[in-house]
């Protein structure tokens, strides 16, 4: 009797278990969704402008199960962020899916009105990451997504792994939209987003772009974004080049190998008081013209180097404290771990551009390439 039970219940286990392997009952095809690579958000006058970079998948002739990704660009014009969404919706073949989102680039117009409210958006709605990496743009947003990638598969793919690998090599900064909100809720600092365009007829990261109450209050190109990435870039890795004589055309060429930065705040006669310390361990790349250098030039080299950097640092910190009185180094977070009950006392937006900071700057050159005429001796 027991085994005829057991060979019944064996029986409806077998019969029920492919039922329960169906799988998801409202599965769709994803080559019936509009998966959404990249948004642009600009604003002309008082029209939003909307752009989305979508991935248009389909299947392979001889290969069922593999998909070739395309993408083309949706454009939707709206009074405010739910016309636009609504319009995009009205015109698309399919559902949208948001899920997939790489980048948001926000036109240098709209940047300049303030993009909190898109940011907002970003984090409400549970369909987007809030891993996405947000930019400026110099370029419509539009101009950005309508160019074509030789060397990747879509735009929001190229300007997400350029920048990522500028970040990791210390050339630029990869925020997310959760390390914006965050920064917004602090409320007494600025922030910092890459800064993109179109050059020579292809996309490259043109600088930073510095944001003050999530407004566009300035733009850092080229060199001058050193003295920033000193303090915001986790592995600043700049070549430093110049010459031993004003006169002599032989260049020599350093790069950091390690860089420690140490923060230290306090609260002296009613005045901040931030030292800021950099420790750069350098190597010198090549000269232009191969010389030997003694002990005697190293220590000279390394104060130059101290000189130069230190003069990048310095100028600015000068710029962003006394011109546009705007904490973008996030100095206000290490005051308010060392400080708390004193940072709940002042305004920080008043006392930051009268604060004291204290720049130190320590260069130690630990490679010299076989330059080095002492080597020879050893």
């Amino acid at each position: 009797m027991i085994k005829n039970i057991n060979k019944l219940l064996l029986l409806f286990l077998l019969l029920i278990m492919p039922i329960t392997l169906c799988g998801c009952w409202d599965y769709e095809d994803i080559e019936k969704r509009s998966i959404v690579i990249s948004i642009g958000v600009d604003k002309v006058n008082d029209t939003y402008e909307f752009y989305g970079e979508i991935a248009k998948l389909h299947s392979m002739t001889n290969m069922n199960s593999a998909v070739i990704p395309e993408s083309y660009v949706d454009i939707a014009y709206g009074s405010n962020f739910e016309n636009g969404r609504l319009n995009i919706d009205r015109s698309g073949a399919y559902p949208t899916f948001l899920g997939a989102t790489r980048i948001v680039i926000f036109g240098k117009n709209y940047a300049e009105q303030g993009i909190e409210p898109y940011i907002n958006r970003i984090n409400k709605l549970y369909d987007y990451r809030k891993t996405l990496l947000p930019v400026i743009s110099k370029d419509s947003p539009k101009d950005i997504l309508s160019q074509k990638i030789p060397n990747d598969i879509a735009v929001g793919f190229f300007i997400e792994h350029n920048i990522n690998t500028l970040a990791k090599i210390g050339e630029s900064v990869y925020p997310t939209i959760g390390d914006i909100v965050y920064d917004i809720n602090f409320e007494n600092i600025g922030y910092v987003l890459p800064y993109i365009g179109i050059d020579n007829g292809s996309i490259r990261n043109l600088g930073l772009a510095i944001l003050k109450d999530s407004k566009l209050i300035d733009i850092l190109t080229g060199t001058d974004t050193k003295g920033l990435l000193y303090i915001l870039s986790k592995n600043p890795s700049f070549p430093e080049t110049f010459s031993l004589d004003k006169d002599s055309k032989n260049l020599l060429s350093f790069e950091p190998v390690k860089v420690k930065r140490h923060i230290k705040t306090s609260y002296v006669n009613n005045t901040v008081v931030i030292d800021l310390n950099l420790s750069l361990k350098e190597k010198l790349q090549y000269q232009y013209n191969i010389t030997p250098i003694d002990e005697n030039k190293i220590k000279t080299l390394e104060k130059m180097l101290q000189k130069k950097i230190y003069n990048e640092v310095s100028s600015t910190i000068d710029r962003y404290q006394h011109k546009f009185k705007c904490d973008i180094f996030r100095f206000a977070k290490y005051f308010r771990a060392e400080n708390p009950m004193i940072y709940n006392s002042i305004n920080w937006n008043d006392k930051f551009p009268e604060a004291k900071i204290n720049i130190n700057i320590d260069v130690d050159i630990i490679n010299l390439n076989l330059f080095d005429s002492s080597a020879k001796k050893q």
